[in-house]
């Protein structure tokens, strides 16, 4: 049975839970990291952008799957 949102902030009273905005960060960032990917292909260099970037894309999958 799935749940729609008109229905989890009906029952949450319109409050929502911060869990449910930072899952939908977190599916974002995945979504952009991949998309460098699938645009450049195998030439695309993370460290173009930063270690910090290639780093943080390291600890969003785990928060995302958890």
């Amino acid at each position: 049975m799935t749940i729609s949102l008109a229905e989890r902030l009906a029952k949450a009273q319109d409050r929502p839970s911060g869990f449910d905005y930072l899952r939908v960060i977190l599916a974002l960032g995945i979504i952009s990291g991949h998309s460098a990917l699938i645009c450049y292909g195998k030439v695309y260099d993370p460290g173009i952008i930063g270690g910090y970037f290639l780093r943080l894309q390291l600890m969003i999958v785990p928060m995302f799957l958890r």
